[in-house]
């Protein structure tokens, strides 16, 4: 006997409904960040295949949002006037699939009734409002306005959309929504999960400047056994986590003070990697000098909140505004102050992708 975990790409757009087949479901959903001048609706329907064709019109072709708004699945899951800390829970069987629609600055009922073509007129247009999806190729400017944060094993994903036509400013944090099992944490993805298995994959990462052009010390990834982020039987938090994250084999460091640009490191694939910070100096003088994390000159930062100093969460995969994101790479932002606020994400951030 032997188990199959089916591991779908969640970064085309179509939801896959985790579970055993012939089970139902329960999802919970919840608005985690907005950063929106628009008060746009949220919704979703299930679709009749992994590439979000419904009633056999496929995305991009004419008709498809008409098909998609006016299924009998479709459900609005945050209506318009609801905004970050809404939560909502829908079942659904097990292997559907599902893809996510947002319109703009108006009501599904308000579309249906103005704008049904999905017709681009470009921004706030209030007689005719727009619709966007988790499917690219069915967006009315043919963009992207979703950029998927997701671990396919476990059937969490995070989607942060940009609500302007042709993308406007860009940074996908007009809202960040968070899919996944009931039960499940609603904390964002603190790692990714290599892809495939019994191979190596290369990370691929590239530095941009924000408010600081560089890191004051080492920024690097460590591997963790699960997205808890366990190691051994050490959990974020315990006694010793932070010098068994950052062991020789371990981690890898990725880029060292004053270093940016692109790096590329090789990793095994299936692993879950999660990223760590030193706020003044190398990894190698962290671990001889304050190896437990406590209060000192030189500090590590993990994505996992419970193993920072200050409990503080210093990594995420929302920006804070104004600066550009690339919808096809996961792009970690970085708040590297102890005790710092939201606005000091803009520090700098790190576009992550792999390749086999």
């Amino acid at each position: 006997a032997f188990s199959i975990i089916y591991a779908p790409d969640y970064s085309t757009g179509v939801y896959v409904v985790p579970g055993r087949p012939g089970t139902t479901q329960s999802l919970s959903m919840m608005w985690t960040s907005k950063n929106a001048s628009y008060d746009n609706e949220f919704g979703f329907a299930v679709v009749d295949s992994i590439n979000g064709t419904i009633g056999g019109v496929a995305p991009g072709q004419a008709g498809y949002a008409q098909a998609l708004l006016g299924s009998s699945t479709r459900q609005v899951i945050f209506a318009r006037g609801q905004g970050a800390g809404a939560t909502a829970s829908v079942s659904l069987p097990a292997g559907k699939f599902v893809v996510f629609y947002l319109v703009q600055n108006n009501t599904t009922g308000g579309f249906q009734a103005k704008n049904l073509s999905n017709t681009p007129h470009g921004n706030n247009n209030k007689s005719a409002p727009l619709a966007f999806f988790s499917v690219q190729a069915a967006n009315p400017d043919g963009q992207r306005h979703t950029q998927i944060i997701a671990d396919s094993m476990t059937g969490f994903v995070q989607f942060n959309w940009e609500d302007m036509f042709s993308l406007g400013d860009g940074d996908f944090n007009d809202a960040a929504i968070v899919v996944r099992s009931a039960g499940q944490s609603a904390q964002s993805p603190a790692g990714l999960r290599a892809p495939g298995a019994n191979r190596n994959d290369t990370l691929n990462a590239t530095l941009m400047p924000g408010s600081e052009s560089a890191p004051s010390g080492d920024l690097g990834v460590f591997f963790v056994d699960d997205p808890s982020g366990k190691i051994g039987t050490l959990s974020p938090g315990d006694s010793g986590y932070a010098a068994a994250a950052l062991a020789s084999n371990n981690s890898m460091v990725l880029y060292s003070a004053g270093v940016n640009g692109a790096k590329q490191v090789t990793v095994p694939a299936g692993k879950y990697l999660a990223f760590y910070l030193i706020t003044n100096g190398t990894t190698a003088n962290f671990l001889s000098t304050n190896p437990t994390n406590g209060a000192g000159a030189t500090n590590a930062l993990f994505t996992y909140d419970a193993a920072n100093p200050d409990d503080a969460n210093h990594f995420r995969w929302v920006s804070p505004g104004q600066q550009m994101a690339n919808a096809s790479l996961a792009q970690l932002h970085v708040m590297d102050k102890l005790g710092g606020g939201d606005g000091d994400f803009d520090a700098y951030s790190v576009n992550l992708s792999f390749t086999a």
